[in-house]
């Protein structure tokens, strides 16, 4: 979308791709036909409910639903992207990035590459060559090229950043928005996911996590119609591994200027160049200098890029010479590095001498980030005064935030450091270096002597960040936070690798605590254990003071009861709930009694979940917590559900509710709407059945809060089999048990809800021939989340 275009543009352009009238669309969103002609003429802002419905109704992603409320309400921080395309045309699934600039001189290479893949016996294709080649570029092209012909879609997996290849399969499951199958482990999640799917997995940067090839070879093993494109510096030495080597582009040969300007490595310069200084123009004088420079880089497009950049400095006769000098007098520093990984380093140094003091200090410490950084984070970590003049230990930088400015302008303006979209939550500019540069950042800044005192400035940092964020997850901004901390997972994990290595053990501590709840709202709970295990390992009397220490017990009890690890899960809930009594911590009593009440709740113990869960609501009211208090409420309330109360479980639901609208937690208001919709069932109530799940799924799905989205369609299965409509029951059958397949979740046969679904598939049996079925329901399980959320909004809209 256009930097200039309203929100009232953008919907007119999302509908018209949808081919929705505009009738149809108010009726979908459940206004009037004159209302939505005045939004999309902008004579009307909408309310932030009516944002929110379009939001559902035009089959907007959770993570860019945030920027188009935010654009409806005016404060936008960045535009979403374009509509998609017309219904003629299909789109698949993707989250490649749409690229900034225009690609130059690899018509050939990206031919040959897509041609490979459309093979059926190249499922695993690695691009390899030097670094600064442009393999991310020309893979990223070839996934866009090759989006529509994978029927599931396209996927990116960054993984510069990841150091640790045990995390690249959580890596993978976040980019194809999945958690863990109940009762196996990550990767058999994924590769069951993949099974019976066509897509394309493009795995980025993979030289540094070679022992991560296992991994690759189980989801190939598992998923016949998945291709795999790797991008790295050396193969993976796979079986059935196909590979094509990058190379630098040719240098122009020839005095035939016109030719020598047409060349690829010629025209990458001059579009870098006139993006630097938009009036440059190459006359015929300087061809043969443009050409010049490109040889003396060796064709390696990075290092054009970053030559290119000083146009504003200097003249191309200028750039030249100073290349030559520089090239001619270092090269005994790089002995190690093959020809064209000097040249590249060689260019990286130049301009990195051309920078001021100051501002070299700066770009060495902003290697200490992981997948790029917000301004406000470069400033508490990398803003201080240098190692001799460094005495606070407070983390604050005694400049301001106008210097630092400045100085990241100045790296912008080099090429060295490139600016992302807009936090969404604060609003913060964010940045980032690519990974070959960071590179070479890392090691000026080990050089520097500061590498620890960064690393800790970071860890401390993150910490901070994320125990503020964690306040966030219960309130009216949850959305944006969870988004915010999906955007710097690399950093946290960084920071807490780091924290462990280090023996800073209560730093980790306070840090997982920080993320679980995170972790448990994404699904992540294998990711979360596995961080706890670390840090319980290194645990001594000393390490924690004891509410840290109950916390920390807590939180990994919390995580194993949701993974049905009962026996583990009890065994650290029972320490911390010994540790919370020891120092009368109510809230944290009601908060372990919660998760006990859980577990006995999932075990089918009503008469000790009962007992649990009201204990842990006493605790709450006494603490006048009222997150402790809501959660209580909820536990008990589904525990009388469960025991056939079903009034005094809708009292509860409703007092629940109420606390959740009054501290604005959207997911818990979602959570109850659900819990009502089933205790509307009981009393055949479908009006309002429909009406609290219909309002639960369009929060979740805002949320990207899959497990009470799953919930939701549950109820509505069993209120199309109650109203006699067998083939959309049919379809969200197939679609809640895809959904559960890919949570790492307990939902056990005699759970409450699932014997409610259990019913309701046997009425659909009995009353819906059985070939109509089968096709129906393997329609549901292969539609994707947003079809999913579309087809029960725009049926129910229509019942």
């Amino acid at each position: 979308m256009d930097a200039d275009n309203s929100f009232g543009d953008w919907v007119r352009r999302r509908r018209k791709a949808l081919d929705l009238t505009q009738a149809q669309l108010a009726y979908c969103v459940g206004c009037a036909v004159v209302t939505l002609r005045k939004i999309e003429a902008d004579e009307r802002k909408p309310s932030r409910q009516m944002a929110e419905r379009l939001v559902l109704c035009l089959k907007i992603s959770p993570e860019e639903a945030v920027e188009v409320i935010a654009l409806a309400e005016d404060k936008r921080l960045f535009r979403p992207q374009k509509p998609v395309k017309g219904s003629g045309e299909s789109l698949s699934a993707s989250n490649l990035p749409i690229p900034m600039t225009p690609m130059i001189g690899r018509a050939e290479e990206l031919t040959t590459i897509t041609n490979c893949l459309r093979r059926k016996e190249v499922r695993l294709f690695t691009l390899t060559g030097p670094v600064g080649v442009g393999k991310t570029r020309l893979a990223i092209e070839a996934g866009l090229r090759l989006q529509n012909e994978f029927a599931d879609g396209v996927y990116l997996v960054e993984l510069a950043p990841v150091q640790d290849p045990a995390l690249v399969p959580a890596v993978t499951a976040t980019a194809l928005g999945l958690g863990e199958t109940h009762g196996s482990d990550l990767e058999h999640s994924i590769a069951t996911y993949l099974a019976h799917r066509e897509l394309l997995l493009i795995f980025d940067n993979f030289e540094h996590i070679q022992p991560a090839a296992r991994f690759l070879s189980i989801l190939l093993r598992h998923a016949p119609g998945l291709r795999v494109l790797v991008t790295s510096r050396a193969v993976l030495h796979l079986y059935g591994e196909y590979e094509y080597v990058v190379l630098p582009f040719a240098a122009p040969a020839g005095n035939d200027l016109s030719d020598t300007a047409q060349s690829a490595c010629v025209q990458l310069f001059c579009e870098r160049a006139q993006a630097a200084k938009a009036d440059f123009r190459l006359t015929p004088e300087q061809v043969p200098i443009v050409a010049a420079i490109c040889r003396r880089l060796d064709g390696l497009p990075l290092a054009i890029e970053l030559a290119a950049a000083r146009i504003k400095l200097f003249s191309p006769q200028e750039l030249l010479q100073r290349l030559e000098r520089r090239l001619s007098v270092t090269p005994h520093v790089f002995e190690t590095l093959t020809t064209h990984d000097r040249v590249l380093e060689n260019a990286i140094a130049w301009s990195y001498g051309l920078l001021p003091p100051n501002v070299r200090t700066l770009f060495a410490r902003l290697a200490v980030f992981t997948g790029g950084f917000t301004l406000g984070a470069a400033e508490v970590v990398c803003f201080f005064p240098s190692a001799e003049e460094f005495s606070s230990t407070d983390g604050k930088s005694s400049r301001g935030a106008t210097d630092i400015t400045h100085d990241l302008s100045t790296l912008q303006d080099q090429s060295l450091l490139l600016r992302q979209n807009a936090s969404p939550a604060v609003g913060e500019s964010r940045f980032m270096m690519l990974e070959t540069i960071r590179e070479y950042a890392l090691k000026q800044l080990q050089a520097s002597g500061e590498f620890d005192q960064l690393q800790g400035r970071h860890a401390d940092h993150f910490t901070a960040w994320a125990e503020r964020a964690e306040t966030c997850l219960n309130g009216p901004e949850q959305v944006a936070w969870l988004a915010n901390i999906e955007m710097e997972l690399d950093n946290l994990r960084a920071a807490l690798s780091w924290a462990l290595a280090a023996g800073k053990v209560e730093t980790a501590a306070r840090l997982v605590c920080a993320l679980a709840e995170f972790w448990r709202r994404r699904s992540h709970y294998s990711e979360g254990r596995r961080w706890l295990e670390q840090v319980l390992a290194r645990f001594s009397p000393d390490h924690l003071p004891d509410p840290l220490l109950a916390r920390t017990l807590q939180t990994a009890g919390s995580l194993a009861s949701r993974q049905a690890d009962w026996s583990v899960a009890r065994q650290w809930l029972k320490e911390s709930l010994s540790l919370y009594k020891a120092f009368g911590d109510q809230a944290g009593i009601a908060s372990v009694l919660f998760d006990l009440g859980w577990i006995a709740i999932d075990k089918r113990d009503w008469i000790e979940a009962a007992r649990l869960n009201e204990k842990s609501l006493t605790f709450a009211r006494k603490a006048g917590n009222n997150i402790a208090l809501y959660r209580a409420l909820t536990n008990l309330g589904w525990t009388r559900l469960c025991s056939g109360e079903y009034d005094k479980a809708t009292k509860l639901f409703f007092e629940a509710h109420k606390i959740a609208q009054k501290i604005g937690h959207v997911k818990g208001i979602a959570v109850s709407l659900t819990n009502l919709g089933w205790t509307a069932l009981e009393r055949d109530d479908l009006g309002s059945a429909s009406a609290c799940t219909m309002e639960s799924l369009r929060l979740c799905h805002l949320l990207g809060e899959r497990e009470v989205l799953a919930e939701c369609l549950e109820i509505l299965l069993v209120i199309a089999v109650k109203e006699g409509c067998y083939e959309r029951a049919t379809k969200l059958d197939g679609a809640v048990h895809s959904l559960w397949q890919r949570l790492d979740i307990t939902c056990p046969p005699n759970q409450y809800s699932a014997a409610k679904h259990a019913i309701a598939v046997t009425a659909l049996h009995l009353n819906y021939p059985e070939d109509e079925f089968s096709s129906a329901r393997k329609k549901g399980g292969e539609m994707s989340l947003e079809s999913v959320v579309t087809f029960a909004v725009e049926d129910v809209v229509q019942v």
